[in-house]
């Protein structure tokens, strides 16, 4: 089970980066946008809103054209560390941290 955060919020802007959740619930949205929402959800994440005594969810954020499935630390069978994801670029702020703290130890 992964770790999960919750907070009452009352603010315009969430405090996350873009592309940050998962999933965002909502039971009172406030002063918060959809846009705002939209921002902070990351490529397939989905929003629940409270809608009178329904739960709504939107349909998941869409995975960018632009950004390519790179879920490995070697991009493909034959080892090649490229992918074809044409918005990667130097960091621009740091988004989080996971480990393992060291990869590819070599001996």
């Amino acid at each position: 089970m992964a770790p999960v955060s919750i907070e009452h919020w009352t603010g315009r802007n969430l405090p996350y980066v873009d592309g940050f959740a998962n999933l965002v619930v909502l039971e009172d949205p406030g002063l918060v946008s959809s846009n705002e929402v939209w921002r902070v959800l990351a490529p397939l994440g989905k929003a629940s809103l409270k809608e009178g005594n329904n739960w709504v969810t939107w349909m998941s954020k869409p995975w960018p054209t632009n950004i390519d499935e790179w879920t490995h630390y070697l991009h493909d069978a034959a080892g090649t560390c490229v992918a074809n994801d044409t918005v990667a670029g130097p960091p621009r702020r740091l988004q989080w941290t996971a480990g393992p703290r060291f990869s590819r130890i070599m001996t």
